[in-house]
This record gives C-alpha cells, sequence and structure tokens, in this order.
C-alpha cells in the first residue's frame, strides 16, 4: 500500500464512516438469546474472545468481547473498523460484520480460527521483531493454511 496523503486521507475517511455506521447500528443484545457459547479461546487485560455457535444459523464463530470498563466506545469503534476494512485481505481474519454491546461489554464477530493465535502456531524461532521477518511469517502461514489476526497487521504487512 502506498503511503501517499491521497491513499492514507481515503483510507481515514473510510474508516471514520465505518465507525460512525458502526455506531448508529450498535445494538444492546442478550447474548445468550443468540449464541451458545462453546468455550473460551483466550483472556487478556481487556476483555476475551469465546468460540460460539450461532443459535439460528448454526456456524461458530469467534467473539471478542472488551470490557466497557477499560474501553472507550471510540477506540472499540476503531478497532471493529479497522478489522472489517481489512478483513479481506487474505492474511487477516474474516470479520462477519456484527458488533453490539452487552451490559458489560462491547462485542464484535469474527471468523473462527481453529489453530488458535497466531503466537500460538509459529515455531519460537521464527519470531522476530524486524520487519523483514514478516514476508517469511506470512509464507509459513500461507502454507500451513492459515489466517493471521491483528497481531500480524501491527507487524507492517500492509501489501494485502
Amino acid at each position: 500500500m502506498s503511503s501517499s496523503p491521497v491513499v492514507s486521507r481515503v483510507s481515514v475517511d473510510i474508516l471514520e464512516e465505518l465507525q460512525r455506521f458502526a455506531a448508529q447500528n450498535l445494538e444492546k443484545l442478550e447474548l445468550n438469546k443468540y449464541y451458545e457459547v462453546i468455550r473460551e479461546l483466550g483472556k487478556g487485560t481487556y476483555g476475551k474472545v469465546d468460540l460460539v455457535s450461532h443459535k439460528i444459523r448454526g456456524n461458530k464463530m469467534a467473539l471478542k468481547f472488551l470490557k466497557k470498563k477499560t474501553t472507550k466506545l471510540k477506540s472499540f469503534l476503531r478497532e471493529y473498523s479497522i478489522s472489517l476494512y481489512l478483513s479481506p485481505c487474505p492474511f487477516i481474519i474474516n470479520m462477519f460484520g456484527i458488533a453490539f454491546e452487552t451490559e458489560e461489554c462491547y462485542v464484535f464477530a469474527q471468523e473462527y480460527a481453529p489453530s488458535g493465535d497466531l503466537f500460538d502456531i509459529i515455531p519460537p524461532q521464527v519470531m522476530h521483531t524486524s520487519t523483514e521477518t514478516h514476508p517469511r511469517v506470512v509464507t509459513y502461514l500461507r502454507a500451513a493454511g492459515h489466517n493471521a489476526n491483528r497481531d500480524l497487521r501491527n507487524g507492517q504487512i500492509r501489501n494485502c
């Protein structure tokens, strides 16, 4: 992706529009009415990710929960919108365009990655901080048939 001011401005405009749209359509839902929680996939300081099954469609997905106590709505909308915007990239986990809130959390739905987190599938000797490493990581992931999540996006992979 070019770093020209025009491309950057267009990307910012699109992300701002996605955030406005998501904010207007963010509904309060009862989680148990629409989803059956299968198990927790991960947990961190700001929230957790659960594997769920949609009660009507039956498809499995990962729901990412961000605690309202530690996450501003603007931050949630930004993460959701960036993830949605980058979702078509073959190296990024797919988004379902589903975002809602519960009493305690902001939530969005992503593709379930059965192989787990990026760090679960890359051998320790492959992990480096050098930007030269990232193309090798992508090659490794593609060869193994995996998609990456936002951790890879933070690693400067931009040519999707």
